[in-house]
């Protein structure tokens, strides 16, 4: 009777631990989505870190594909334009850094020492982005440019604001959608122009801001629409004999108000629209443009297959050169009006 009594007893406190166990497993499980729920909506703001900041914190690594967290030593060899040696950009160049963000977009125009930048990429890249800035001593930007509100171009923004001085932040035409971005990302953005005072302007066709010695116009403010992608801020950066278009993800409803304006297209260098995909792109954009180099910023084997058949065989179709960042890491393109264009990417330099 003793041994049977002894045995239900150790049975019961068997139970015991198993339900204590279990419960301990919910409420773990529980806490780690309240955990990563907070980070997500609330990161960067009330002292909670981001995500790349805690993967800096606890010194591990991104699962993101990570972007090259320095600008490419100088060019392995001379890609296009005229002949001649090989030269390391210098301040009195035009020079265009389609910076390797993954599945995402953010370009620095310098020349003659000054700078503007173009979307910041996702939120994963924000450590490996702000490498890449302070290797090139950049401390000011003249412009900071949000082409729309989408997380893989604006997810490191709040930092960029935080870590460097922005002379004047461009917003794009938040009345055109239907509705407001709700995104945690676009109000650290916000929060962090606050808390700078950071001077904002809303972007307006036709509106021109110096860098260095060339000029950034806006050529479009999108369209009326219910897609974010379609309110992009699309520019064109010239200086001298040398121009640049980037259109953010802008897609074919934007390119055809583009063509019926009128606008100046031309350029000597095309980042490719929505990262290359079919629904931007069209062959009537790049034939109105003609650019000599197309460069496609996106994330290496992403899941949306960009770039797609469709556009590079637009970019083809005009006698382009394509680039890659997923292939080729960050690419640098440099002008002078003596050699023309020069281009170099982090791949050949390694």
């Amino acid at each position: 009777m003793a041994k049977y009594s002894k045995r239900r007893t150790s049975a019961r406190r068997r139970k015991k631990q198993k339900e204590v166990i279990w419960r301990l497993e919910i409420a773990a499980a529980v806490a780690l989505v309240c955990v990563t729920l907070c980070i997500s909506l609330l990161g960067g703001r009330y002292g909670i870190p981001t995500w790349g900041q805690l993967y800096q914190l606890l010194g591990v690594s991104n699962a993101s594909p990570a972007p090259t967290p320095a600008p490419p030593a100088k060019p392995a060899q001379a890609e296009s334009g005229a002949g001649g040696t090989q030269a390391t950009p210098g301040s009195a160049e035009t020079q265009i850094h389609f910076i390797d963000v993954g599945q995402g977009d953010a370009v620095l125009i310098e020349n003659n020492g000054e700078y503007a930048l173009i979307d910041c990429g996702t939120e994963d890249c924000e450590t490996a982005l702000l490498a890449y800035l302070e290797q090139l001593g950049v401390t000011e930007l003249k412009l900071l440019v949000m082409t729309h509100p989408h997380a893989d171009h604006i997810g490191s923004m709040d930092a960029v604001i935080q870590n460097v001085k922005v002379e004047l932040f461009l917003l794009p035409a938040l009345d055109k959608p239907k509705n407001s971005p709700p995104t945690a990302g676009f109000e650290r953005v916000l929060t962090a122009l606050e808390q700078t005072e950071t001077p904002v302007e809303q972007a307006a066709e036709g509106a021109q801001y110096p860098v260095g010695a060339g000029t950034l116009t806006v050529l479009s403010t999108g369209v009326e629409t219910d897609n974010y992608n379609n309110i992009s801020v699309c520019t064109r950066y010239t200086a001298g004999g040398f121009a640049f278009v980037d259109t953010g993800d802008a897609e074919k409803p934007v390119e055809q108000a583009l063509l019926q304006s009128g606008a100046e297209l031309s350029a000597l260098v095309f980042k490719a629209a929505h990262h290359g995909s079919n629904t931007s792109n069209s062959e009537e954009l790049l034939q109105a443009g003609r650019p000599q180099i197309v460069v496609v910023s996106c994330g290496l084997e992403n899941s949306y297959g960009h770039p797609h058949a469709a556009a590079l065989e637009s970019y083809a179709a005009v006698g382009a050169q394509v680039y890659r960042t997923d292939l080729q890491g960050s690419v640098v393109v440099t002008y002078t009006p003596e050699n023309g264009l020069r281009t170099y990417t982090a791949k050949e330099a390694a």
